[in-house]
Formats: C-alpha cells, structure tokens, sequence
C-alpha cells in the first residue's frame, strides 16, 4: 500500500465504502420499515433500495412512507446518494485514469549524481534552470505538485515528483547530487536541508527565504546562504531610483569641486537634435564634454566624434556651472526634485522605502489598502491617484 499511488489508495478506499455504505443503509431500512413503518422488509429488498437511492436510479416498489422519521431517513440518503454521485467521479475515477493514461513522471531521484538539484520550480528559479541548461549542466526539480511537475516534463526539464512530507524520496540519493538549490516554503526548504546534512551531504546548499528572519536558522541547519528575493529585488530597484545609492555615472567625484555633472535632454526642436558631437562642437563653443547618452533606456559611455545626438535622449555632461548652464540654453536640463514615488506598499515597497530613506531620499507611497507609512490611497493605475 504504501508504493501504490495516491489515486489508486483512493480508488481502493472507494471500492472498500461503497459496499459498506450500502449495507449500513439496507440494514437501518429494514430495521425501520419493521418498527415505523410496520411493513417488513427482507434483507435483499432492503439492499436493493440502499443501491437504487445511492445510485439515483429510482426506487421499485416503495415510493411512500407514513412516519416523519422514516421520510426524513429516505430524504437524507436521497441527498447522500446525490452528492456520492457528484464526489466520485472527478475525487476518485478521473484522477486514476488520468495517472494511467498521461506520461509517468520518475519518483525516485537519479542513482548518479554530479547534478544540480533544484527543489520546488518557480520564478525566483526560472532563470537560474534555463542558466544551468544552457551552460550544459544536469540539473533535476523535485516538485511536488504534480501539475507542475507535468509542465516541466513536457519543456525537457528533468523531474521528479515526489514529496518531502509524504516520505516519497530516497534520502540517501539526495547527497549524490552537486549542489541543492531550496525554492519551497520556510518549514520544507530547513527540512531538505537537514535531510541532506544527516545523509551526509556535502555539497553547496542555497535556499530561498520568504522571510529574512529565518535566514540565521536556516544557515545553523546547514545552508551555505539564504537569499530573501523580495528584498534583493528591493534593493536593486532603491539603487536604480536613488543617485545617493547607486550614482548613474560613477567616478563623477574625482573631477573636484570646479566641474559639475548634469543630464540634459535633447529637444526634438534643438538645434543639437540630430548632430554629430564633431558637428555639435561642444567642448568648443560651451566648454562642456559629453560622456555619455542615455537612448532607449540604455546608457552608452561610448561616446565618439561621430556620435549622434539622438532627439529626446538625455546626455550626460560635465564642465563648470557656467558651461552647463550656456549648454542647457540649448538642451533642457532635468530636474530632480521631490520625493521618489513608491507604488505598493507590500513587502517589497516597504523595503524600498526604508533602503530609500535610509539613504536620505524623501518617499511618497501609493497603495490600495490605507496603513502607517502610506501616503496616498488609491491605485497607481488611476489617472486621479498619480
């Protein structure tokens, strides 16, 4: 029983009550239509009328009862045998024909190791499977829900279906494998890794933590690190809005006090739109250098005589305040005023407002649900709220 699937341990149970049912049922109406009734019933009678009122295919010779409490008996198996109907089928018949007539998955992890096991599938993983296949490495997921399981089988990725809690795998081939990568929930990534630190694994572990508190337990259980995602996502994007953390040109500080950075934005009117920095003759005519164009949402440091000045990209320049200011009379200069706007409040939000206030930068936050720390209430997507 315990290597039998779990749809064919319920097909069985099915199987084994059903029976049961319909005696239990036949036996309380014989013993009623004796006593309440007064009209006795045999042992086969009573049978039949259990099959027929569970299976809904109508009754032989008895149609009506005298007492309340025999109707309500019939009234209630009526229902019983209404909901069986509607409860067997897709809970116990589908499921065991599905798993028959769909491809196996393996349940038991490879017997050779040097492979990278990754345990439940993902977004924060995603990456990392199409990563390890495009390099050439040999990789397997351990998922536990089938459906998933399914869909990456039919991409060509190697998995096993089975369960951590259920005591499906084989501990001892987990150490046979590379590295393990945790991508489940808290309680089942720590026991994967104390699974595979008692089997004797010694491999690299790295799991993925939903909340940082559980990053000092999870590496006393023996991980190698723990990443929390949400708040390594926060953090590149506080970098990404916040000059203070992450400056959008680096090295700006050793050009001294004398010479100041500026992003300015070629006009489609401008004069400068379209021209070549040759042609443009800034340094000449303004004393500012160029080094560097924002376009298309890349910034290129690559900037040459023949660099064109694309219409409505931003450069970056650097020069004395004087010699910006003539070139901004040409190039509208961008202003960066007021608090960086926060839309969502969850955990990442909340992340980056505190990495963003830390670094000095005032914060405006936009959320649905009103809370301490949330400015504005409403939706990002509503033109009244922006």
């Amino acid at each position: 029983m315990p290597q039998m699937k779990r749809s064919t341990r319920r097909l069985l149970f099915l199987l084994a009550s059903l029976p049961a049912a319909v005696l239990i049922l036949g036996f309380i109406y014989m013993e009623g239509m004796a006593n309440l009734e007064g009209t006795p019933r045999d042992f086969w009678w009573s049978l039949e009328w259990a099959a027929e009122t569970l299976t809904t295919t109508g009754y032989g010779a008895d149609t009506h009862w005298r007492t309340p409490l025999m109707s309500a008996f019939v009234i209630v198996s009526q229902f019983l045998g209404l909901f069986l109907v509607f409860l067997i089928f897709p809970v116990y018949v589908l499921p065991f024909f599905e798993e028959r007539f769909e491809a196996r998955l393996p349940r038991v992890l490879p017997a050779n190791g040097d492979y990278v096991l990754i345990y439940r599938y993902g977004p924060a993983v995603a990456f990392l499977i199409e990563e390890l296949r495009r390099g050439g490495r040999r990789l397997v997921v351990l998922e536990e829900d089938d459906a998933t399981a399914r869909r990456l089988h039919a991409r060509g990725v190697r998995v096993v279906s089975a369960s951590l809690t259920e005591d499906d795998i084989d501990a001892d081939r987990i150490r046979r494998a590379s590295a393990i990568v945790a991508n489940g929930d808290d309680p089942d990534n720590a026991t994967l890794i104390l699974i595979a630190r008692e089997r004797g694994f010694g491999g690299d572990i790295y799991a993925l933590a939903q909340d940082p508190l559980h990053r000092p337990p999870m590496l006393k259980a023996g991980a190698t690190a723990v990443y929390t995602p949400p708040h390594l996502l926060a953090a590149a994007l506080a970098a990404k809005a916040s000059d203070r953390i992450s400056p959008r040109i680096s090295g700006v500080q050793q050009f001294g006090d004398q010479l100041a950075l500026a992003e300015l934005r070629i006009h489609v009117e401008s004069p400068l739109a379209g021209q070549t920095l040759a042609g443009a003759r800034l340094r000449e005519r303004f004393g500012a250098t160029v080094i560097g164009q924002w376009a298309d949402g890349r910034f290129s440091p690559e900037v040459r005589p023949d660099t064109r000045l694309v219409p409505r990209a931003i450069i970056a320049a650097v020069g004395s305040p004087e010699a910006l200011d003539r070139l901004g009379k040409l190039a509208k200069p961008l202003t960066r005023a007021g608090a960086i706007v926060v839309a969502g409040y969850g955990e990442v939000g909340r992340k980056v407002v505190e990495l963003l206030r830390d670094a000095g930068e005032r914060t405006t936050v936009i959320d649905l649900q009103t809370g301490e720390g949330v400015d504005v209430i409403g939706s990002a997507l509503d033109r009244p709220t922006l």
